[in-house]
């Protein structure tokens, strides 16, 4: 029963970070643009005025495939799959890009970029890591009580709000006054 209650912990952290990051791009879709066009191959750029929305939009059914996945049986791998396939093309194209800013969706001080600049793919492996571990742990959670299951759900929660604000963190704690206005 532990793994299934990590399991949903694991879930719960990565449907919410992908909620999180569908609304900011839908809540700023100018700025997702450009850094769209910053990342995604030349060949892509004509998909730019409408990727916020199609990327929010499989970010959110990946968000549901994840939740879903702990009550239906048939979805329990589904979700985790389809979130390392989201997010190991998201990984990619911050590699590849070469680009410290990430893809704009979490806010990323500027004095990381010279601290810290894997940063935002670190981070990613640690999204891919979770993703990994509720495909494993999780195959029984559909077993699991609503109060047994409120532990895990509340520290992917918080584990969430911890994940999106690593950046900010890491310029706490290496004491970097932040840079007004910069992104």
């Amino acid at each position: 029963m532990a793994g299934s209650l990590i399991g949903i912990g694991c879930r719960t952290l990565l449907a919410t970070v992908l909620v999180l990051t569908a609304w900011w791009k839908l809540t700023n879709e100018a700025e997702f643009e450009a850094s769209f066009r910053r990342l995604a191959p030349t060949a892509m750029h004509r998909l730019a005025p409408a990727a916020a929305w199609i990327i929010a939009a499989t970010e959110g059914a990946v968000a549901f495939l994840l939740l879903a996945g702990t009550e239906i049986r048939p979805l329990a791998l589904l979700g985790p799959l389809a979130g390392c396939a989201l997010v190991g093309s998201f990984t990619i194209a911050l590699a590849r890009g070469g680009d410290e800013r990430g893809c704009g969706c979490w806010y990323t001080p500027a004095s990381i970029h010279r601290k810290a600049k894997l940063v935002p793919i670190g981070r990613n492996f640690a999204l891919l890591a979770a993703l990994i571990a509720a495909a494993v742990l999780s195959s029984d959670s559909h077993h699991v009580g609503v109060v047994a299951a409120m532990p895990p759900i509340v520290a992917g929660l918080i584990l969430a709000a911890l994940l999106i604000q690593a950046p900010q963190i890491v310029a706490a704690v290496t004491f970097d006054p932040p840079v007004s206005g910069v992104r």
